[in-house]
């Protein structure tokens, strides 16, 4: 609740009963370069939608020995909803970019940009247990097919992702400043 009550104390309404945001603005760092800058714009949310995508794309295939094999299912369960939450993270921030003219509201900021380099150390994280998961499997079972390949393949994309996309959230964090307006 009191992260609500922070949110509101930064709005006043005008005589026109709109409500105005007086808070801080963070704003892109001009010491970075501009193709810096555009590179780290277009791989971050590049790496999280590709991530989501494969993700899914594995779900749809039937005999990647996911079939009701909890060592497989709970890690692959936790990289999607990561997956999904980080590439909501992302579109919220580049929404609010879009909105306020290339500054970010502080607490957008926050909200988004911040959690980035966690989201993708809980993906380095899930996508561990996944192959781990699957190494267990592997050995326990038998009888996993062709399509069984698929599996620690995406898993093991999904993890080379999400250390890539620590690296450029970092970045991304790195290439803000707090505007006081």
């Amino acid at each position: 609740m009191k992260n609500i009550e922070d949110k509101l104390k930064n709005f006043h309404l005008d005589p026109t009963g709109e409500y105005v945001y007086d808070g801080s603005y963070m704003q892109w760092n001009e010491d970075i370069k501009k193709e810096e800058r555009d590179r780290t714009k277009k791989t971050v949310p590049a790496l999280s939608l590709l991530s989501s995508i494969l993700l899914i794309i594995l779900g749809c295939f039937k005999g990647t020995g996911m079939d009701g094999n909890p060592f497989m299912m709970l890690p692959y369960a936790a990289d999607i909803i990561i997956s999904l939450i980080t590439l909501w993270k992302i579109i919220r921030f580049f929404y609010g970019l879009k909105k306020d003219e290339g500054k970010l509201k502080e607490y957008t900021y926050k909200e988004t940009v911040k959690t980035l380099p966690g989201l993708a150390t809980a993906g380095i994280v899930t996508a561990s247990l996944s192959l781990l998961g699957f190494l267990i499997t592997v050995s326990l079972y038998e009888g996993y097919g062709t399509g069984a390949v698929l599996y620690p393949v995406i898993c093991a994309l999904f993890l080379i992702f999400s250390v890539l996309l620590r690296k450029e959230s970092k970045r991304l964090n790195n290439s803000f400043y707090l505007v006081k307006e």
